[in-house]
């Protein structure tokens, strides 16, 4: 009974002491009571119409922390104001800086009228004449064609790429946009866009018809000076160093940018004056206008003879096309004679100077002839040099 008596006594002690312990049991009304109690998901982004008033008073707290002693801001009354501090004085030099510029730009004298701070009567006083920003002096429009730079040698490489690529794609008469350069340069259509909205800001390019980019007259000359060099540096490199029309032409695209105008004059004189490029195609739009047209050699019939007048810029693109053109001496000049042409094959065959060739029918497009035997004078040769040297 002993025993009995003890192990019912631990089973009550045990039985009160997990009933203390237990957590009470809630009906739906206590469910809904702690629902309300416990803060919901995302309630501290909730708006509650206290915001400005955080807002407030938060900048007012940030105001009080930067105000500090020994400082002379005062209110309308001329009383010291120790909660004005930078950011009011901020807020009013912005409002304020359109009327300074304007004030500035009214204010700003040549420099014959007595130079920068000075009056006209040369009196010390005035304002210093603002520093232009290039970026703000890029926005002014050039309606009239003329760009701002009165230099070329100042344009990046990039630059000069993509007006010279303007200039060889609009070559023919056919529409450009941003996207082809784009192609044509191996770059995205958005840093084509972005490099034509910089030349377009400098009055070299505009925009004709939607999204058709046209060389004004400024870009015409600067497309025409770029190509100038490339020229020279080209028959520097293969008439006088000895490189072929492939690797003269890489090269006289990495120096083209650096050569200076006196470099540029001498090296036109020691060439002897070339109007076109070694591979006869014109340098500047006078000559073009001056000099015949020709025909494609892929029009030439068989058995006729013609003389290669020149290779077509969008040929110049293709180095395997411009080495086996030099290795077969299909150079401007040049005697050929059509031999067979076949439309089933696209192919052409002719002899050449120096034995038979065989061309496709588009690649034979991109190169000018005239029928016959053509006027030697239209052939440009560096002086000293022997006709078929280059």
């Amino acid at each position: 009974m002993g025993d009995a008596g003890g192990s019912a006594g631990w089973v009550v002690s045990a039985a009160h002491s997990a009933a203390r312990h237990r957590r009470p049991t809630r009906g739906p009304r206590a469910h809904r009571l702690a629902a309300a109690r416990r803060p919901r998901r995302g309630a501290h982004r909730r708006y509650d119409g206290l915001q400005p008033l955080r807002g407030r008073l938060r900048q007012q707290h940030r105001h009080r922390c930067l105000a500090g002693p020994g400082r002379t801001d005062r209110d309308a009354a001329g009383r010291p104001a120790p909660g004005r501090d930078l950011f009011d004085r901020h807020d009013r030099r912005a409002r304020s800086r359109g009327a300074r510029d304007a004030a500035a730009q009214r204010l700003r004298r040549p420099a014959g009228a007595g130079g920068v701070g000075r009056r006209a009567d040369g009196r010390p006083g005035g304002r210093l004449r603002r520093r232009r920003h290039p970026r703000r002096d890029r926005r002014l429009a050039y309606a009239s064609g003329v760009s701002r730079r009165t230099d070329n040698s100042d344009l990046s490489n990039a630059a000069q790429e993509y007006l010279l690529a303007l200039r060889v794609m609009a070559g023919d008469g056919s529409r450009v946009t941003a996207s082809q350069v784009g192609r044509h340069l191996g770059v995205s259509t958005q840093a084509a866009s972005e490099m034509f909205r910089r030349l377009g800001a400098d009055g070299l390019v505009e925009q004709a018809g939607g999204r058709e980019l046209v060389l004004t007259r400024a870009g015409r000359a600067a497309a025409d000076g770029i190509f100038r060099r490339h020229a020279l540096c080209e028959w520097l490199l293969s008439s006088v160093v000895g490189l072929g029309w492939a690797e003269s032409d890489e090269e006289a695209a990495r120096l083209q940018g650096a050569i200076s105008p006196r470099v540029e004059a001498r090296l036109d004189e020691m060439l002897g004056h070339p109007e076109t490029c070694p591979h006869g195609n014109p340098i500047d739009a006078e000559t073009a206008r001056r000099r015949p047209a020709g025909v494609p050699l892929s029009t030439v019939d068989a058995g006729q003879r013609a003389t290669i007048y020149r290779i077509t810029e969008e040929a110049e693109e293709d180095a395997r096309l411009l080495s086996y053109l030099e290795a077969r001496a299909l150079q401007p000049g040049a005697h050929i004679t059509v031999l067979a042409r076949s439309e089933s094959l696209d192919s052409l065959t002719l002899d050449g100077p120096i034995g038979r060739a065989t061309l496709g029918l588009r690649p034979a497009a991109l190169v000018r002839v005239l029928p016959g035997e053509a006027d030697p004078a239209l052939f440009h040769r560096v002086p000293g040099l022997s006709a078929g040297s280059h």
